[in-house]
């Protein structure tokens, strides 16, 4: 009785074969990737900033202000502003 181990080319078959079903099979899962704006996104690409303020005469103000110990901070308006933002940005 011989007995032969497994050829080394069906060894090689068997390897190819199935190196060929898992290529097709990772190319039918492949996922594209995709990218979506969102809407506030949107909205600040057409924010114009020249609109924008100039507060620098404002912030020299303060400044000198608060050098000179006569600003006052008005705690009421602090936090009426405060809830007004928080209010806003709920969500």
């Amino acid at each position: 009785m011989k007995i032969g181990g497994m050829k080394v080319q069906n060894l090689y078959n068997n390897y190819n074969n199935n190196k060929v079903k898992d290529d097709q099979n990772v190319s039918k899962n492949k996922i594209k990737d995709r990218i979506e704006i969102s809407n506030e996104a949107k909205k600040l690409s057409n924010f114009d900033n020249s609109k924008s303020l100039d507060n620098s005469k404002r912030i020299e103000e303060l400044k000198k202000m608060i050098k000179d110990g006569t600003y006052k901070v008005d705690a009421k308006l602090t936090a009426e502003s405060m809830m007004k933002f928080i209010n806003e940005n709920r969500r």
